[in-house]
């Protein structure tokens, strides 16, 4: 759990810049469950008692391609890769029993991770 967690962070270090490089360490130790959804595989590490989790693409996406553009995603156009991340959100959100939950924001991190605070109350 700790070497995904701690893989997260090497390679967020590797791509450089990001506004929200500071959230990676509070995911350290934060185990990861794998998502599909019918446009990729995501891993999905939850910290619910915050509220917050770290959406990250599959390695295969995130090498093959850039398709991430821009910081904040709106995350009620489905037609969009940004939405993907949220997506994948929701499909972890409603395999967890909380279908009831909504996407408060979602924070683009590194071109393959966004960070999403949502709100089950």
């Amino acid at each position: 759990m700790v070497r995904i967690a701690g893989s997260i962070l090497v390679l967020s270090l590797i791509a450089g810049c990001s506004s929200n490089i500071n959230a990676l360490p509070s995911y350290i130790g934060v185990p990861g469950t794998r998502v599909s959804t019918d446009h990729d595989d995501f891993t999905v590490h939850d910290r619910a008692h915050d509220g917050r989790m770290m959406v990250v693409a599959s390695m295969e996406s995130s090498m093959g391609e850039d398709f991430i553009d821009g910081r904040e995603i709106d995350t009620t156009d489905a037609g969009t890769p940004h939405a993907y991340f949220a997506q994948a959100a929701h499909i972890y959100l409603n395999q967890t029993g909380r279908a009831g939950c909504e996407i408060v924001s979602a924070t683009k991190v590194i071109n393959s991770q966004y960070e999403i605070v949502y709100d089950c109350g």
